[in-house]
């Protein structure tokens, strides 16, 4: 003889189960929120916000760091893109609005750069880019992304900029100078021996004829001197004729010029010259 026995088990398994599945949601919404700390960590220590845009209401959920970026201490109870553009520029306004159009009409990335002005009045540079979502019915709602404050990073653009604004100024500074050494000073010389060598040649007997042709001659050399002198000292003639040269710096760079330009001139020569007045200084020697 044989006996059987039987149970039913069936709410001892259910409750197994429910337990089961307890214990693995929990897991998982463990695991999803140190995920979301670490996102939020991330994107917390590198400046970064977190939007997700609806695009049928244009609400949208956010990061904190979100609103930080525009100056908000904490959470807004709501946030809309018409909020995002109060902020905007009025003079990027219309550039955002275009490619968030044009985003959305092609349902491509939306990317961009803009200023803005946050609640504390402050101007900042933006930097954010947003993708769309699909929903279970293949269909785009939403759309997810991150904005950056790019302000240090457009300041030292800015400072690069300006950085070879100025060596491109100086290449060319270097090539006026080549040109006006060879235009003026060269020539200058060349022209004062032509002129010292006239004075060995008949018919240039007459000593006051002489005496003028030197006269002339050292004159053309203070010249040179003083343009020499510019150029080693500061800016040269033609630096001194640039537009936005303060007026005082222009008057002192020109009595400076005519300064070291008489103390080159040998004592004896001195007395050749005749002081007369120019535009660039009031006399170019003195006897």
């Amino acid at each position: 003889h044989s006996r059987c026995f039987t149970q039913d088990i069936t709410d001892r398994m259910r409750a197994e189960f429910a337990k089961r599945e307890r214990e693995q949601l929990a897991a998982a919404n463990a695991r999803l929120r140190e995920s979301e700390a670490r996102l939020n960590f991330s994107l917390r220590t590198s400046r970064t916000g977190g939007w997700d845009l609806d695009l049928v209401d244009h609400t949208a959920h956010r990061t904190l760091e979100h609103d930080r970026i525009f100056g908000y201490a904490s959470l807004l109870p709501q946030w809309t893109y018409e909020q995002f553009l109060e902020h905007v520029l009025p003079e990027d306004r219309a550039e955002v609005e275009r490619r968030f159009h044009a985003a959305t009409e092609a349902q491509t990335d939306w990317n961009f750069e803009c200023r803005i002005r946050r609640v504390d009045g402050e101007v900042r540079w933006i930097w954010a880019t947003g993708e769309h979502q699909r929903d279970e019915t293949g269909q785009t709602r939403r759309m997810a992304g991150i904005v950056q404050d790019i302000t240090g990073h457009k300041c030292v653009e800015q400072a690069l900029h300006e950085s070879k604004y100025k060596l491109r100024m100086a290449f060319e500074d270097r090539e006026r100078l080549s040109r006006d050494l060879h235009d003026n000073i060269i020539q200058g010389i060349y022209a004062i021996g032509m002129q010292l060598e006239a004075c060995q040649r008949p018919p240039h007997n007459d000593p006051k004829e002489v005496t003028w042709q030197l006269a002339h001659a050292v004159r053309g050399l203070n010249g040179v001197i003083r343009d020499v002198r510019g150029y080693i000292s500061g800016p040269g003639p033609q630096a001194l004729r640039r537009p936005g040269l303060p007026a005082w710096w222009r008057r002192w760079m020109q009595r400076e010029h005519c300064a070291s330009a008489s103390r080159w001139i040998p004592g004896p020569l001195r007395g050749l010259l005749r002081p007369r007045r120019s535009t660039s200084c009031k006399s170019r020697a003195r006897p």
